[in-house]
């Protein structure tokens, strides 16, 4: 090769780098969709009904100003065939049991799935029992991914709580107030090593025979920038009618997807019927 074309290769290569330096990533974060993954119903009357709450969040974020434009696509009934469906999501939301035969996580193909959009930076929220591994299970990685796992099924406290915001300036707070209900929460986690990026969001003290002091939501920041979020609470339908529960999750749904939640967090009405 003559010392013109070695020049010149060198200029398009220099000139190729700094343009691929400049030019703007896709994100997942700034991507328009949102994915909400149910499961089975396994409980009586308004208890576990992840078929019906899950398009009951779908409807909310469809009439919240933040979610405008985004699209929302809803699998209540469990994990697509299609796994690639989860690609391209700013966040995903699981709302399911975890623990029960077969655990949904351990279905062939989704831990790696998963895996594959937490690197590419997507958000993740889980809420009530989907955070659940069987006992001593190593191969589902919610440790990295939500900065807390629950392992096994043995404890459990069902009773009224009276909560408020833990980090008022964190954007999940926004806008929320003090509150009371009565929810199944889940207080032992074992928590990511790295606490400093785990976020309190609502704390109490469980179970009222002899209190400890737990964390039942949290926010999560992964090293990679992505964002995750987890509440315990959530056994009930019911929940979703809770005026301060709704705020919170939808506000952590619009800050794990990377948009900027308002200050007075997100409202939407309407009413969770018992199924």
């Amino acid at each position: 090769m003559n010392r013109r074309l070695v020049i010149a290769f060198l200029i398009l290569s220099l000139g190729a780098a700094a343009f691929a330096q400049s030019a703007p990533r896709k994100s997942p974060q700034l991507s328009k969709k949102i994915v909400l993954i149910g499961g089975k119903k396994s409980h009586g009357p308004g208890e576990h009904d992840f078929p019906h709450a899950i398009p009951l969040i779908e409807s909310f974020l469809k009439r919240a100003a933040p979610f405008q434009g985004v699209e929302i696509v809803a699998f209540p009934d469990g994990f697509p065939a299609d796994l690639t469906q989860l690609e391209g999501a700013s966040t995903l939301l699981f709302y399911f049991d975890g623990f029960y035969p077969p655990p949904p996580m351990l279905a062939p193909g989704i831990i790696a799935e998963v895996q594959k959009v937490m690197d590419a930076g997507t958000g993740l929220i889980c809420l009530h029992q989907a955070s659940t591994v069987p006992v001593d299970d190593a191969t589902i990685p919610f440790v990295e991914w939500l900065g807390a796992k629950r392992n096994g099924m043995f404890d459990r406290t069902i009773e009224p709580v009276s909560l408020k915001p833990e980090t008022p300036s964190h954007p999940v707070c926004r806008g929320m107030a003090p509150f009371t209900y009565e929810d199944e929460f889940y207080p032992t986690f074992i928590f990511n090593k790295d606490t400093k990026h785990i976020v309190p969001i609502l704390r109490a003290k469980l179970p009222k025979e002899a209190p400890v002091d737990h964390l039942l939501a949290w926010a999560f920041e992964r090293p990679n920038g992505g964002r995750s979020f987890c509440f315990t609470g959530g056994h009930y339908l019911e929940t979703f009618n809770q005026p301060q529960i709704r705020k919170m999750i939808l506000n952590a749904i619009c800050w794990t997807s990377g948009r900027t939640v308002p200050p007075e967090g997100i409202v939407v009405g309407g009413s969770a019927a018992l199924r």
